[in-house]
């Protein structure tokens, strides 16, 4: 199944060809044929078609006219009635080991031709920080603002910021840099027991035109109202420190409204320095 070790941000995913209006051009479904024949192991993708068969209790065929693949559900999914001919849509991980199939981490079953999926519309980060639980999967548009480690990014809207984390390695393999603007879909992970704190697993990442979100002052989402106040801007500095600099600002503003503990604050900061 999807996990942290395997977070959010989208306009409207279009999916005209397969009857399901409304979602984002970027994150429509991709066929099943292209999944099998290029999609990567460990690579996160959506696909939509018809259940066709179960080869056991919780891995069912599905078919959507190009080719089929076996989905790998669980006893969540099991629970919203997947019956033989229904339509579905299945965000999910690709597993190569001994063949191929998915190991689906969200399923949508499409009730009605016209009907959208509201889970793949575009949130706001404050909206998706004050309000959506752990474990939903979302859609945002942002611009990277901060790198806080290689796999951790700082992305930022119009409402706010979030942390994102970029555990798999074609994330890491995009060359996202401060400014870039992205389309993403991700997980809410709700981490840490006595302080936890919300941030996001990215899913499926696509890079966005740098005019297809216009800059914007760089804001941290708070977990309540009012709205995310402005970070403290810092003095220009020679290009080398200002780096550095901009990433610890972030970091204490992070750790200044609650968003990171004070341990992770402490080791983040250390890992800044140790790179002077």
């Amino acid at each position: 199944m999807l996990s942290r070790s395997t977070l959010t941000v989208l306009s409207l995913l279009v999916v005209a060809t397969m009857g399901v209006p409304a979602l984002s051009q970027s994150f429509k479904p991709s066929s099943i044929k292209s999944v099998v024949a290029k999609a990567r192991d460990g690579e996160d993708v959506i696909v939509r078609g018809t259940i066709k068969g179960y080869v056991d209790s919780d891995d069912l065929i599905l078919d959507d006219g190009t080719s089929t693949i076996v989905v790998d559900v669980d006893s969540k999914h099991e629970r919203l009635g997947l019956a033989i001919g229904a339509t579905i849509v299945v965000v999910g991980e690709v597993d190569r080991d001994d063949g191929i199939d998915i190991d689906a981490d969200w399923v949508h079953v499409v009730r009605k031709p016209s009907a959208t999926i509201p889970a793949l519309q575009t949130k706001r980060l404050a909206d998706v920080f004050n309000g959506i639980p752990d474990g939903r999967i979302v859609v945002v548009e942002c611009e990277v603002t901060s790198f806080l480690s290689k796999d951790e990014i700082v992305v930022t809207d119009d409402s706010g910021s979030m942390t994102v984390d970029l555990d798999d390695e074609h994330h890491l393999n995009l060359g996202l840099k401060i400014g870039q603007n992205i389309l993403m879909l991700a997980e809410v992970d709700l981490s840490g027991v006595f302080d936890p704190v919300k941030e996001l697993d990215a899913k499926i990442i696509r890079k966005q035109p740098k005019s297809a979100v216009p800059a914007k002052t760089v804001v941290v989402a708070q977990p309540l109202p009012p709205a995310p106040k402005p970070v403290t801007v810092v003095k220009p500095q020679p290009p080398a420190k200002k780096s550095l600099a901009d990433r610890l600002a972030i970091l204490k503003s992070l750790h200044d409204q609650g968003l990171i503990t004070a341990e992770e604050y402490a080791e983040r900061k250390r890992a800044i320095l140790d790179e002077i």
